[in-house]
């Protein structure tokens, strides 16, 4: 109901802008994200952005400086990976609640082969290195089957 509020009042607030959704009826969901490693001069914080498509229509998007300081591309990539796939698993639940039926496998694309190999890892994420403070993507806490494809074409970096 939050998440639908916002909407308003964000239409509400910008009158002549509005959310393009399709009239297509498709249950195939498909996210993107990417992140721009220490995008910031002064902070060299990463930037991290992504977005969600359930069909044709955009549903959620971010773009966000990431709280701490990544040090390689790979974990902030990996980083930004983890943030979509929080957003999506709480994007997942909502269709489940008002009996509305979701494709799956969903498919995430990014365009770090690093960060698919990090998710991917059976082994803890103190083995990896730098990552202090990462959260294990794991597709135990969604319910749902979860695939990241390597993307040739960053379309989340659109949204940055």
């Amino acid at each position: 109901m939050d998440a639908a509020l916002r909407v308003v009042r964000y239409l509400k607030n910008q009158p002549g802008q509005g959310l393009l959704l399709s009239s297509k009826v498709d249950n195939k969901v498909t996210t993107y994200c990417d992140a721009d490693w220490a995008a910031c001069p002064l902070t060299r914080k990463s930037v991290t952005g992504y977005m969600i498509k359930i069909g044709d229509s955009l549903v959620s998007w971010k773009a966000k400086k990431q709280t701490t300081v990544s040090r390689s591309s790979a974990e902030a990539e990996y980083r930004s990976l983890a943030s979509t796939i929080s957003e999506l698993v709480w994007l997942l639940g909502i269709p489940s609640e008002v009996n509305a039926k979701v494709e799956l496998p969903v498919q995430n694309y990014s365009d770090s082969k690093t960060a698919i190999q990090i998710a991917a890892n059976p082994f803890p994420l103190a083995e990896v290195g730098s990552c202090d403070g990462c959260t294990k993507i794991s597709d135990e806490s969604s319910k749902a089957p979860i695939f990241a494809k390597e993307s040739e074409v960053a379309l989340a970096s659109l949204y940055q």
